[in-house]
């Protein structure tokens, strides 16, 4: 399977569960709790959620000795930061761009990009991104992004994330600018 067919696939994962845990359900508004609940433990602790994500997560994308891939882990994380943003979610927001939105803490939100950008493995994202999105989804315009492209993003971290880093500065710097001649 191509890079590019595991990350349609994790694509479609995340579009799928992201309309699941944003309905206003039971079952969605539990299965929310119990991301809530695991941020900042590490993947599998909670036997029940992480049984739930083995299921519906893509057998193709897991590796056959029952270790993490990628994507599970820019899956996990991603389904993680987005019930902790409060299930915001806009297509085509990229993290560079929210944190460019972030208005009068814009510099103290660039600072803690910084911490994620420097951070070379995806295993270790999980707190710098926690900061990251709590900043912005604390501003009171509630910047939102998007989190299939974030997964997708994540994905890659490991053997591509100065290409990611790059697009992620260039889609701040961009947004920053339109910000400005709209002033």
């Amino acid at each position: 399977m191509t890079s590019k067919e595991r990350l349609e696939m994790l694509q479609h994962y995340m579009k799928v569960a992201i309309v699941r845990l944003s309905q206003d359900t039971p079952s969605a508004r539990a299965e929310a709790a119990g991301w809530r609940h695991n941020a900042g433990r590490e993947i599998g602790e909670d036997p029940v959620l992480y049984g739930k994500f083995l299921l519906e997560f893509p057998s193709e994308l897991q590796p056959k000795d029952g270790s993490l891939s990628p994507e599970m882990r820019a899956a996990w994380l991603s389904l993680t930061l987005y019930v902790l943003s409060g299930k915001l979610q806009k297509e085509g927001i990229s993290l560079g761009m929210a944190v460019a939105g972030s208005d009068q803490r814009r510099q103290n939100a660039h600072a803690r990009l910084f911490v994620v950008e420097s951070t070379p493995y995806l295993a270790e994202l999980g707190d710098p991104l926690r900061a990251v999105i709590q900043m912005v989804s604390s501003n009171p315009l509630r910047t939102s992004i998007d989190y299939v492209r974030l997964s997708s993003d994540l994905a890659v971290w490991d053997q591509d994330r100065l290409r990611v880093i790059r697009r992620w500065e260039s889609d701040a710097a961009n947004a920053a600018g339109k910000e400005k001649t709209k002033n």
